[in-house]
């Protein structure tokens, strides 16, 4: 990561907003959550979503400008410089974070898949849409968001190595490695709580 350009890391930090509010709106409590928010200020569900997940956008882009401030006194470089360094770092976090998401989909729901596939020919199927029960999918969604938590945490580590040294690594990395931990907290957390069928 000696090249590192801001175009190509900043998508990735806000996908970690984009993929948090993914993971928010498939949970039980979202649409209560999501009609008290328009009711509160007075807003349409569709602008109270709108301004949710702006929000949820812009936060990981503010704690990882932050985490480079305070990264800086170590680094020397630029705000930008260094914030597009590190941004690749939540890319193992995006990633498992999004599979986590879409394990519950393929695996509670992919049997509609034939059920919906045999219906082209007439054929109307019902029954359990689920291979796995729910308690191995929450497991395995488990296990991938702190893979990529750790990987991502192993990444900042390792671009602050490769950039600024052994010596300094550890304290180059440190802010990084605290929001990153946010943001796997944040998103395991949302896999404690039961998704919502989609089909």
């Amino acid at each position: 990561m000696t090249r590192a350009h801001f175009e190509e890391s900043f998508p990735a930090i806000v996908i970690v907003g984009i993929v948090f509010v993914q993971n928010i709106t498939m949970l039980d409590f979202y649409q209560s959550y999501l009609k008290w928010a328009a009711l509160t200020f007075g807003l349409s569900k569709d602008i109270a979503f709108t301004i949710i997940f702006i929000i949820a956008m812009t936060t990981p882009v503010i704690l990882l400008f932050a985490a480079t401030a305070v990264s800086k006194r170590y680094t020397g470089e630029t705000l930008r410089t260094a914030f597009a360094r590190f941004g690749y770092a939540v890319i193992p976090l995006d990633l498992a974070s999004h599979m986590a998401h879409n394990l519950f989909h393929l695996l509670a729901e992919g049997k509609s898949i034939y059920y919906t596939f045999m219906g082209l020919f007439g054929v109307h199927l019902e029954g359990p849409t689920n291979f796995v029960s729910d308690p191995p999918i929450q497991i395995m969604q488990y296990v991938l968001v702190i893979a990529g938590t750790l990987g991502s945490m192993y990444t900042a580590y390792r671009i602050a190595k490769k950039n600024y040294g052994t010596s300094k690594a550890l304290s180059v990395a440190m802010p990084y490695l605290v929001v990153i931990l946010i943001f796997g907290i944040l998103n395991f957390l949302t896999f404690t709580v039961r998704m919502g069928m989609r089909m």
